[in-house]
Parts: C-alpha cells; sequence; structure tokens
C-alpha cells in the first residue's frame, strides 16, 4: 500500500460507497392490474440511495462522514450533490458523467403502507474500480458498501481496505439478487454484515435465523446484524448473540429504516460500545426513520440516545 497522502490522513470515521439516488414516492390505494391506471393522491422527490442515505444519518450522528459515488450531470445530480453537502457529508468523491442521468428509484406506498419500489440505477451503476481512490479509503475506520448491482468498485474498496480498515456490507436486494456464488469474494472481505433477515434467508436458502448467523460467521466475518421489521434486530459475533426489542411508533414510511439502522450500527462500533448497545442504536436511529416520509434520516443523535434511555416504549 502506499503512503497515505496528508490530506486523507485518518478524517473520517466512516466512508460509505454505494447509490444516490432521486426517490419519487407516491401513494396509492393498489398496484395496478395489467393495462389499469391508478390514482397516486400525492407524488414527492426526496433524495435516496442506501449508501447516501447512511452517510447522511452517520453524519447526522456526529461523525466525520465521506461518501463515493455517480451521478449525471443534471439538475437531479445538482440537486443530490447539494443535498449531501448540506448534510455535512464530503462529497469530493463523487464522480460526474455526461454519458449516463442521474438514477432514480420510484417508490410506490400502499394503503396498508407497504413499499413497491423500482430502482433505475442510472450514472450510480456505472461507479468504476477506476473511480475509487485508495487513499480516501484507508483514510477512514470504516468503509460501508451498499446496495449497487455492479460490485466490481465495491471488492476493490474491500481489497484495499484489507486489514487496514472495517469493511461493513449492506448488500440489500440487488447485491444479494447476484446470487451467492457472485458475492462470495465480498462477503470474505466483510468484517461487519448488515442486512434484513429476507435478504440472508435469499442468499443461504434457510429461514433458520441461528443457520444464518452461523453460516455469516463462516464466512469470516466478524459480527451480524440482521433486522427483522417490527421484530427488532439480532446481533452476533464469535461469542455473543443478543435479540433486541423495536419501539412502538406510528409508521410513517418505512423506506430507507436499514440504512438508518446500518447508521446506528456502525456509530455504535465507532464508539467501541458493547456488541448488544450497537444493536440498540441500530433499532433507534431505524425506528426514528419510519416516522417521518422519505428514506433519509431527519433527526439527531440526542433523539436517539432518548429512545435508548426508555422515552419510548418497546414491544
Amino acid at each position: 500500500m502506499g503512503i497515505l497522502s496528508v490530506r486523507y490522513m485518518k478524517k473520517f470515521d466512516v466512508i460509505t460507497i454505494g447509490a444516490v439516488l432521486a426517490d419519487q414516492i407516491g401513494y396509492a390505494n393498489k398496484l395496478p392490474e395489467r393495462d389499469e391506471e391508478i390514482f397516486v393522491s400525492n407524488l414527492i422527490m426526496r433524495s435516496g440511495g442506501s449508501a447516501a442515505n447512511t452517510a447522511v444519518a452517520c453524519s447526522r450522528l456526529g461523525l466525520r462522514t465521506g461518501f463515493v459515488g455517480k451521478i449525471g450531470s443534471d439538475s437531479l445530480g445538482d440537486m443530490l450533490l447539494n443535498d449531501l453537502k448540506t448534510e455535512g457529508v464530503d462529497t469530493s468523491q463523487i464522480k460526474r458523467t455526461k454519458e449516463k442521468p442521474t438514477g432514480t428509484c420510484i417508490v410506490i406506498i400502499d394503503k396498508d403502507n407497504n413499499r413497491h419500489m423500482y430502482a433505475f440505477s442510472g450514472a450510480a451503476n456505472f461507479l468504476t474500480k477506476n473511480d475509487i481512490n485508495e487513499n480516501y479509503v484507508l483514510s477512514s475506520k470504516i468503509v460501508h458498501l451498499a446496495d449497487l448491482k455492479n460490485i466490481d468498485p465495491l471488492e476493490k474498496a474491500a481489497k484495499i481496505a484489507s486489514s487496514k480498515v472495517k469493511v461493513s456490507l449492506n448488500p440489500g436486494g440487488l447485491i444479494i439478487g447476484l446470487g451467492y456464488k457472485k458475492i462470495k469474494k465480498l462477503l470474505s472481505l466483510t468484517d461487519i454484515y448488515i442486512s434484513s433477515k429476507s435478504e440472508a434467508e435469499a442468499l443461504y436458502g434457510t429461514n433458520s435465523t441461528q443457520k444464518l448467523i452461523d453460516l455469516l460467521l463462516q464466512e469470516n466475518i466478524e459480527i451480524v446484524a440482521l433486522t427483522l421489521g417490527p421484530d427488532g434486530c439480532i446481533v452476533a459475533n464469535s461469542k455473543e448473540r443478543y435479540k433486541i426489542s423495536s419501539y412502538n411508533v406510528k409508521v410513517v414510511d418505512t423506506t430507507g429504516a436499514g440504512d438508518a439502522f446500518s447508521a446506528g450500527f456502525i456509530y455504535g462500533l465507532i464508539k467501541k460500545f458493547p456488541l448488544k448497545k450497537c444493536g440498540e442504536y441500530g433499532n433507534a436511529t431505524a425506528t426514528l426513520c419510519i416516522t417521518t416520509l422519505g428514506a433519509r434520516f431527519q433527526h439527531s443523535k440526542k433523539e436517539v440516545e432518548n429512545i435508548i434511555r426508555g422515552k419510548l416504549r418497546k414491544n
């Protein structure tokens, strides 16, 4: 590895790599049948993208945060870039291209608050290995990789990190959809695995929580966190396993809950909290996220800590 430049030496707590997208969020009573037109009662534009969502939440929790991704040279790209800057996220490694438009995600929320998402990654999926700056990756304590179908730049970042920087992976549906064989190498480079239980089930073909944890730890992963929706989460390493309950809140929009969980969990790891407390921070951050519209975490570290101190009742 080369010598770190002074500019990037120990600059960040966490760097996230993946997609930043513009979310178009609409409400409908049901999904359309073939050739059927459905009325959408409201349509809102918000910033999104899994890795970018986690970056914003990390910054709001007080972590020094950077983001690596690709956007188009268009108005949506301008919006997303300005939003990240406003949230205190370093954007020096965001690449812009005239060849591809900025990605978007159409999110339809039905009457039961279920999400139906259609993602067009656009420029985000054309992030390349050459876009990954070695010094930038090595300047962080944790590099967090998230939901990007093109995993080549993620693998490169993980290889650069090696034993010098911890690698966190929240695969999401796009990476999980590639199948176990294609992502096995990325898993072997991962220190911290975070996903929903259902994503892990799709990866390994079993619904046994304990078996899923065993299989993930066998990949040489150090820490596993599986989110369980309204049932909270389970966090584990080779010596400890904890089931942590969720909190009772009015659900407005569950989009981005997993990204917020990742941020809270990473915050705990950065602060060297015990494993169970890291899971509590993840749960609390995700809980606040689902009380507001959109994928972005819009709250503060103080609000997260209030939940953990018992200001909201657990399920």
